[in-house]
């Protein structure tokens, strides 16, 4: 299994329910099952040397097989920070995914997430862009660009925005009609009151929504 790779722990079957592996837990809280990983760097079983930055401490791998062998195709690992203090009390660390491109033999990072909760893309960020030629649309969970070009009015029903705090919507009209929201929830850009105009009746007014958790502000546009 994995090349010359050889785990103590093995489980194999011919079927999806005699490979699987499940575990539970039954207890009158809000807690759940937890898979623990540990590393040291002591060289004997139970004995303790620290860990130093950028050591690995869980690596879990998902491998093919391409006819002849198993062939990695994404990681995703758990290490210790690239840099940062480790103390009796602190253990910084990061998390790194990593997947094979095509054409390649090896896996390259994709995302990193370090010890500040800063997320580092590799490649780039796909965006759920839609163009609505009609009166009404409503925004879907997987929309961050909306271009309107219709032939009057655009009215948005917008995701409510106290379940969505933090999202962004770019919105965009290339024709000479308003965008506005179904519902008084988009607060101006200078501040105020929630309203429903989101563009004014020129092509190529554009502004960006962020929700707040209570309404959508609009944080910039032209």
């Amino acid at each position: 299994m994995g090349g010359s790779v050889t785990p103590q722990v093995q489980i194999h079957g011919t079927t999806g329910a005699s490979a699987r592996e499940g575990f539970g837990r039954w207890t009158a809280d809000a807690g759940g099952f937890n898979l623990f990983s540990v590393k040291s760097r002591g060289a004997a079983v139970g004995t303790h040397t620290v860990v130093q930055n950028s050591d690995a401490l869980v690596n879990l791998v998902g491998l093919g097989s391409d006819g002849t062998n198993f062939q990695t195709a994404a990681q995703i690992q758990l290490k210790m920070a690239a840099s940062g203090a480790i103390s009796s009390s602190s253990m910084p660390g990061t998390i790194v995914i990593s997947t094979t491109a095509a054409g390649a033999t090896t896996v390259s990072t994709a995302l990193t997430i370090d010890s500040q909760q800063i997320s580092t893309f590799s490649g780039g960020v796909a965006r759920g862009i839609t163009t609505q030629t009609g009166s009404t649309y409503t925004v879907q969970n997987t929309d961050t660009h909306i271009i309107a070009n219709a032939s009057g009015t655009l009215t948005l029903t917008l995701p409510s925005a106290s379940t969505w705090t933090g999202r962004e919507l770019t919105v965009r009209t290339i024709a000479a009609f308003t965008v506005v929201s179904a519902s008084s929830n988009v607060v101006p850009v200078a501040g105020g009151s929630a309203g429903t105009a989101i563009l004014a009746a020129t092509a190529g007014k554009w502004a960006v929504l962020v929700s707040d958790g209570s309404n959508w502000q609009i944080q910039s546009s032209n």
